[in-house]
């Protein structure tokens, strides 16, 4: 069996009626048959609730400016299901590709016939061996990998990676890791393992708590903390300290300090002060890989300086036109939409701000609305294309939002598809104004073809 592009996203497609089954014995299976392509490159793996995908964007920015081969598997994707799985910066080929997915599909038919009673490889199993596959063909130094869903079970956690990073947690898929901070904490702090070196962003206390005993229990060679404030100032064994001096919307201005090194002014081309954090978590994670090789030469400035001006991640606070201004964000949890109304806060956008807001029905939309709306002059409600999960209804959002603003001064209405929603929008916010689109990643890849945005990591510019 050879699939052609088109063939293997359309057997990823049908694997969608799976669903998440979390586990490791069918993934493990699976890369044994495939002869273990994750053990052929160094990892580092993050797993947390927001920033995940941007960290391991500007960490893999840093280990290619630094000379390493990279790899870069994140995961969803905005509009094509290359770009889960980047070497140098840029998607595999649609012909790789469908090669990774064809040797993980053949040994997932093999493994259930073998062991029925193991079931189908879900979705994300096959996506996941897939990417390992295609990074050994590449022959990458190393690997960055995103979690897809908690840690301890998530189809990633195969790995045993040099580092593991915790970016900020908070309270999403309650339904399969728990109710609390602390259960959360649990799932995501199991990607921390015996020889592994630590970065953890700041954490909810009880989330801290929980990592500190995980790092504990596996004794940890190196823990990185990472705290906001000026140097010097926070506790932890291995600090490192940031401290926000300008955010715009041409990016984000900070000052670092790691071990034996300040760097006063590094700039992100990344709108929002969150991304400072993000960055500083990628640095903490950059230092500790290089200091694991006994390569800590090449924590250099002029190395982070240059790494940071090539990142862009789609889809987070990403303008992708003016007049109006329109701005894509993914923000679908809580803690996400607040860090998202903050940093429009600080960025000041254009008035009228007409924003385009749908949600998968499994998330918090209520609560994501509730941080959101404050901000909005006008209130456009739609529906994600997501095919495996129904989106909430948008009259349900509209019915909300009128509850919550009953004047609001552009009115609220629904509308689907999303991309009528958007161009809607454009009108209401006419030249002057800003158009936000958040709420979902599905609803920020649906739209986004709309102004011919090429998907974006880190590229040479």
């Amino acid at each position: 069996m050879a699939l052609t592009y088109e063939e293997a996203v359309e057997v990823l497609r049908q694997r969608e009626r799976f669903g998440v089954r979390p586990g490791l014995e069918r993934i493990a299976a699976i890369l044994d048959l495939l002869g273990h392509p994750e053990r052929e490159f160094a990892s580092i793996h993050i797993a947390g609730t927001n920033g995940k995908g941007s960290t391991a964007a500007i960490l893999a920015a840093l280990l290619q400016t630094a000379g390493y081969r990279v790899g870069l598997y994140t995961s969803p994707h905005l509009m094509a299901p290359t770009e889960r799985v980047a070497v140098q910066g840029a998607p595999i080929s649609a012909e790789l590709f469908a090669r990774a997915v064809t040797e993980a599909v053949t040994a997932g038919e093999a493994l259930a016939a073998a062991h029925p009673e193991l079931g189908a490889a879900t979705q994300f199993e096959i996506y996941t061996a897939a990417g390992f596959w295609a990074f050994s063909q590449e022959r990458v130094d190393v690997a960055v990998v995103e979690v897809g869903l908690g840690g301890r079970l998530d189809a990633t956690s195969v790995l045993q990676p040099e580092v593991a990073v915790i970016t900020p947690i908070g309270l999403d898929h309650t339904e399969i890791l728990g109710p609390t901070l602390a259960q959360i904490a649990a799932e995501k702090a199991a990607i921390i393992k015996p020889g592994t070196a630590v970065v953890v962003a700041p954490q909810p206390p009880e989330a801290a708590e929980v990592i500190a005993s995980r790092i504990a229990e596996v004794d940890s060679p190196s823990a990185f903390w990472v705290h906001a404030g000026e140097a010097g100032d926070a506790p932890g064994r291995l600090p490192v300290t940031y401290a926000v001096r300008r955010s715009d919307w041409q990016g984000t201005e900070f000052a670092l300090t790691l071990p034996g090194l300040t760097l006063p002014s590094l700039t992100i081309p990344l709108a929002g002060a969150h991304q400072a954090l993000n960055a500083a978590v990628a640095l903490a994670a950059f230092y500790a890989f290089a200091a694991r090789r006994g390569e800590r030469r090449l924590v250099d400035p002029r190395v982070i300086e240059l790494a940071l001006r090539r990142v862009a991640w789609p889809g987070r606070l990403e303008m992708v036109a003016e007049d109006p201004r329109v701005v894509l964000d993914g923000a679908h949890n809580p803690d996400g939409a607040r860090v998202l109304a903050a940093a429009l806060r600080m960025l000041c956008p254009s008035r009228p701000l007409v924003m385009v807001f749908g949600s998968l029905a499994s998330k918090d939309w209520p609560a994501v609305l509730a941080e959101l709306l404050p901000l909005a002059d006008g209130l456009i409600a739609t529906a994600p294309k997501n095919p495996r999960t129904p989106a909430v209804d948008p009259a349900l959002v509209v019915e909300r939002a009128v509850q919550m603003r009953p004047k609001l001064p552009c009115g609220a209405v629904a509308v689907t598809p999303p991309e009528s929603a958007v161009r809607l929008a454009v009108e209401w916010a006419e030249k002057s104004g800003t158009v936000l689109v958040c709420g979902s990643l599905y609803l920020v890849g649906d739209v986004r073809p709309i102004w011919r945005q090429d998907w974006r990591a880190y590229v040479e510019k």
